[in-house]
């Protein structure tokens, strides 16, 4: 080995060994689960030529196979020392499952002598890794051994150079610098075995304006690194005393030392050497006059919203405008921010191409508004050319990040706010025995809705319900009357988009005639709870029935009655609105499917129990929202000829039900409940007309529902049933002749229906 001697303003090094990577890779290998868990194998590596002389250069080559390419290798060698080195290879297909790798490596004056080893291999694919280490390495990382003693590199004829270059002086030979016709003089002192390639000087000023603004002189011209003297060009600066800050040096081989303030020395690459310094860092200063340098930051002028209240989904964005004034004609940073709803702020800036991209001072940025509330605008970040950064900040103070300024402004944040209020919500209405129920869906943001019933210019009442989404309901509503119900959506930034719509409260329909499902010969009933579920309750003998038992759930569809399709009870579903389909159900109270029917059934109230025709095949009557009634002929398996008026001005009917008989003539009757209570009765002929109505009775709009129950009493006649408003389930004892006993309470307990 070369015995070094230490010259002056020569620099030694030790080529840098860089690990970091390989590090990373070895502490954390195979993060990610393998799909296939065979992981690589190292087939062959070798150098050649095996000998190098300094400066010289080998190849490295390595084969692997396995059912994924790797990435790249990574080999590390380490110098009789223990100081590693690591290549990386690039890998290439070589036949199927084979891969190979290979690289030129420069051995630099300055590496040791000896014999370099072969510490390992490290070899990443997309779903595996493996390192593979000389047989005499025992770390947990390693993933397999091999024997590594036959593979490496001789390096002979370098001068071994462990250290980083030492600075012993340094001075600034012209305390005063006129920008930018004068330079920044200087000497040094600075030794090591190997050139010194860069030294590189970092000053600090002193004025307040100029606050993290630093100043570097770099010496990189051979000549005037190895004379220890040199003249460095000051094109810009600001008037201000700077002061040193710290100093780097750096070799020919990559060792580097960056001396500080504080006495300290950091070594990096690798290198060693001394670890304190003796530099008297603050009498190394100059101070720079003559400048020109901008050093204010742009004023801002006005920012101004393009609407200050939108409506949610209007648009994407609000674009907002500012402007701004500057010494230079545009700007490095205008952005405007935000903070919304979420309390996250967003910042944006102005579209802008080109390279360097520059804004204008009179630009704009579109803030995104993705839900209902206030916008509110935080501060603006401004920079020019020069980068003299200013932020400007809703409580009116001004702050430049790089001189740590403060300072104060007059325009107003909250002009530039922006309200989004919430769009129209999704609105459905159904009507209920005395009420009205609401079921709203909004957009994000809005916190509640109000709900606003008239009837004709007479305000009824006003409730509210809370949440984006939900549902209420609006009691002391009068059956048979039209309602309009506005549905406004609220914010923290005010009222939405309203949506106005028509309800006429009645009876519920929830509660019908199932007919008899088990055949047992008894008839029962089906009750539908608003959310959806079906329950079918059996009955257990006159004017009683069994617990119910849930047989489907049909979320917010309604249901009405229907005969006997394909020999088995059916009731008919309205689903997306006006698609009618008919839902069966077996003799052991299952469903079992279902039997469209067809779309175009928006209506009011339908009922397809009943043979209005006389043919022995149930008929569908059904009544429009605007009153009409219509009857459709059945065809026995599902089917129905157009619709055939047989009414109007039954618009304000509280119910419309069928029954197979109720006078006594073993015809199908129709029964109705107008808007003053009164129950009416629709004889029906068995030829699709009718005879004129017949008065039962009035105070029957009091009840929550009211609905034709079969013979549930055994006596042969058609009997009616009943829910309360309380939830009292009760049973009208048929006469036969289109009278009615009084009620006989059956069970409590049927509120939820309604």
């Amino acid at each position: 080995m070369t015995t070094p001697t230490r010259t002056p303003r020569l620099r030694r090094s030790l080529v840098a060994v860089v690990v970091s990577a390989l590090a990373a890779g070895l502490l954390a290998p195979g993060s990610a689960q393998a799909a296939d868990p065979v992981p690589p194998t190292l087939v062959s590596l070798w150098t050649t030529p095996s000998a190098v002389t300094v400066p010289g250069t080998t190849s490295i080559q390595l084969r692997v196979a396995g059912p994924d390419r790797p990435a790249y290798a990574q080999v590390t060698v380490v110098e009789p020392s223990g100081r590693p080195r690591t290549v990386q290879l690039a890998m290439a297909d070589d036949g199927p499952g084979h891969y190979t790798g290979t690289t030129s490596y420069a051995v630099k004056d300055g590496s040791e002598n000896g014999h370099w080893k072969v510490r390992q291999v490290y070899l990443p694919t997309p779903y595996l890794s493996t390192i593979i280490c000389d047989s005499r390495v025992q770390e947990s990382y390693c993933t397999d051994h091999q024997d590594f003693s036959a593979v490496g590199l001789d390096v002979s004829g370098s001068v071994f150079d462990p250290e980083a270059p030492v600075v012993s002086a340094v001075a600034v030979t012209s305390p005063t610098v006129h920008v930018p016709d004068q330079t920044l003089d200087l000497t040094f002192d600075v030794s090591d075995v190997h050139p010194v390639t860069r030294l590189e000087l970092q000053f600090r000023p002193d004025a307040p304006e100029a606050q993290g603004r630093y100043l570097t002189a770099v010496v990189e011209d051979a000549a005037q690194l190895a004379a220890g003297r040199a003249s460095v060009a000051v094109p810009t600066a600001y008037d201000s005393t700077y002061r040193l800050r710290w100093l780097v040096t750096v070799d020919s081989v990559g060792n580097k030392a960056t001396y500080r303030p504080d006495g300290w020395v950091n070594l990096e690459g690798g290198a060693t050497g001394p670890r304190k310094h003796s530099l008297d860092f603050s009498a190394l200063s100059f101070t720079a006059s003559g400048s020109t340098m901008d050093i204010d930051p742009p004023r801002l002028e006005s920012v101004v919203p393009s609407a200050t209240k939108v409506v949610q989904g209007a648009t994407a964005g609000v674009p907002v405008a500012y402007t701004a004034t500057d010494a230079a004609d545009a700007l490095y940073a205008a952005y405007l921010c935000y903070t919304g709803p979420s309390a996250v702020e967003v910042c944006r800036a102005e579209d802008v191409t080109g390279t360097p991209r520059l804004y204008p001072l009179a630009g704009s940025a579109v803030i995104p508004t993705p839900s209902a509330g206030v916008y509110r605008l935080t501060r603006v970040s401004l920079s020019d050319r020069m980068s003299n950064p200013v932020e400007y900040r809703r409580d009116g103070s001004t702050y430049s990040s790089v001189t740590k300024a403060s300072g104060t402004h007059t325009l107003s944040f909250a002009a530039a706010d922006i309200r989004v209020v919430p769009a129209a919500p999704e609105v459905r209405m159904r009507p209920r025995p005395q009420s009205a129920e609401v079921v709203w869906a909004a957009s994000e943001g809005t916190t509640g809705v109000r709900v606003d019933v008239t009837s004709g210019s007479t305000n009824v009442t006003t409730v509210r319900g809370t949440g984006p989404s939900g549902r209420l309901v609006v009691p002391g509503l009068r059956n048979g009357t039209t309602y309009r119900v506005s549905v406004t959506p609220e914010s923290s930034a005010g009222d939405g988009k309203a949506v106005a719509l028509t309800v006429a409260p009645a009876l519920s329909g929830n509660v019908f005639s199932a007919g008899d499902v088990d055949n047992d010969r008894r008839p029962d009933l089906v009750a539908h709870l608003p959310d959806g579920l079906v329950r079918v309750y059996r009955g257990s003998g006159p004017a009683t029935f069994g617990a119910g038992k849930a047989v489907v759930d049909v979320g917010d569809q309604r249901l009405f009655p229907n005969g006997r399709l394909d020999g088995r009870a059916t009731f008919l579903s309205l689903s997306s609105g006006t698609d009618l389909q008919a839902m069966h159900l077996a003799w052991n109270v299952t469903y079992v499917g279902v039997t469209p029917i067809g779309p175009g059934w928006g209506m009011r109230f339908i009922d397809g129990s009943s043979d209005f025709t006389g043919d022995g095949k149930a008929d569908i009557v059904a009544v429009t929202p605007g009153g009409t009634a219509y009857l459709y002929r059945g065809d026995g398996s599902g089917g129905y000829s157009h619709g055939t008026r047989i009414a109007t001005g039954w618009s304000t009917m509280q119910t419309v039900f069928a029954s197979p008989d109720v006078t006594g003539d073993r015809r199908a009757d129709l029964l109705g409940v107008d808007q003053a209570g009164v129950l009416w009765i629709f004889p029906g002929t068995a030829k699709g007309t009718f005879t004129p109505k017949r008065k039962v009775g009035s105070g029957w709009g009091g009840l929550g529902a009211l609905f034709h129950a079969g013979d549930v009493t055994g006596d042969g006649r058609g009997d009616l049933g009943a829910v309360t408003m309380d939830g009292t389930l009760r049973v009208y004892k048929g006469w036969g002749n289109g009278q009615f006993s009084s009620a006989v309470t059956v069970s409590k307990g049927w509120a939820p229906y309604l």
